[in-house]
C-alpha cells in the first residue's frame, strides 16, 4: 500500500509522511549518491595516479619505498625477508604493490624525493590533469593528512562528528560506512580532506577503543618529543603528523598490537 505526501506517517510520529520519513529517505538518497559519486571521482583519481606513478618511478623505487611503508604497518619485514641464496628481498610483483591501497595512498600523499617533492604535488603540477574538477580535487586530497580523531558523536543520518586527539575544532563527517563501523568515544586515524562543501575521507582508516586513548596519546607524545630534540625547530601537531606518516602509522599498529598482548595475559 503506498503512502501520499501528505498522509500520516506510517512510522507513527504523528507528522506528515513527507515531513517525517519521507525527507528522511530524501536526504539519505542525496547522501547515498553523494557519496557513490564522490567514490566513483577517487577510483578515477587513482587509476590516473597509477599510469603516473608507473612512468615516473622504477623499479628499484618501488620496492624501496614499499618496503619502507611495511616496516611501519606491520612493525618487521618478516613476510619479505632476504632470501638465503642471494641479497634480493623478496617483494610482491608491481601490480600488486599498486594494488595496496594503504601503501599506494602513503606513496602518494606522503613519500618525498630527495628534494622534498611529492607525487600528488607532481601529479597536479604536470598538466595531465585536463578537467578542473578532478584538478580540484586531487589538490583537495594533497591537504589530506593522517591524523588521530576522538569520536564525539555518531547520528542516524550517518553525520559523525570528531574532535582531533590534540586539540583543534570538531569537524563532521558524512558516511554511512564509517558511522556503522564506529561507535562514540573510539578513536579514528584517517586522512580527511575537503571537497564540494563536505568533509571526505580517503585510504584506509584505524579504529581503536576508548581504553587506548592514553596509551596512544603517550607514544605520540613520546615521539613527538624526540622529533623535536632531533630537528632542534618548532614543529605543531599537524606538522609533526604531515612529516610523520610512518611514526604515526607505527605507533598505531603497536598501540594495537599491545592491547591484544594486554588481553592475552589477562
Amino acid at each position: 500500500m503506498s503512502v501520499g505526501r501528505n498522509d500520516p506517517c506510517p512510522c507513527g510520529s504523528g507528522l506528515k509522511y513527507k515531513k517525517c520519513c519521507l525527507l528522511k529517505e530524501t536526504q539519505e538518497r542525496a547522501l547515498d549518491m553523494h557519496a557513490e559519486q564522490m567514490i566513483a571521482a577517487k577510483s578515477a583519481m587513482l587509476g590516473e595516479l597509477r599510469s603516473f606513478a608507473v612512468l615516473r618511478l622504477s623499479e628499484d623505487e618501488f620496492k624501496e619505498t614499499w618496503l619502507r611503508y611495511r616496516v611501519a604497518d606491520s612493525g618487521s619485514t618478516s613476510r619479505y625477508t632476504p632470501e638465503s641464496t642471494d641479497d634480493e628481498v623478496t617483494t610482491p610483483p608491481l601490480h600488486k604493490m599498486l594494488e595496496d591501497i594503504p601503501y599506494f595512498i602513503w606513496l602518494f600523499l606522503d613519500c618525498r624525493d630527495e628534494e622534498e617533492n611529492r607525487l600528488v604535488e607532481a601529479f597536479a603540477n604536470s598538466g595531465e590533469v585536463e578537467d578542473e574538477d578532478e584538478l580540484e580535487l586531487v589538490r583537495s586530497v594533497a591537504k589530506a593528512t593522517l591524523s588521530p580523531y576522538i569520536v564525539e558523536s555518531v547520528e542516524r543520518d550517518c553525520r559523525v562528528t570528531l574532535r582531533p586527539l590534540f586539540g583543534g575544532e570538531t569537524v563532521e563527517l558524512f558516511d554511512r560506512y564509517i558511522a556503522r563501523m564506529i561507535s562514540k568515544d573510539q578513536v579514528i586515524t584517517t586522512r580527511l580532506f575537503s571537497f564540494d562543501g563536505r568533509l571526505h575521507m580517503i585510504g584506509v582508516a584505524t579504529m581503536l577503543g576508548p581504553g587506548l586513548r592514553a596509551e596512544l596519546r603517550r607514544r605520540l607524545e613520546t615521539a613527538y618529543d624526540q622529533c623535536l630534540a632531533n630537528s632542534g625547530q618548532e614543529r605543531d601537531w599537524h606538522t609533526f603528523f604531515a612529516r610523520e606518516v610512518l611514526t604515526t602509522t607505527r605507533i598505531v599498529v603497536e598501540v594495537r598490537a599491545w592491547a591484544t598482548q594486554e588481553q592475552e595475559l589477562r
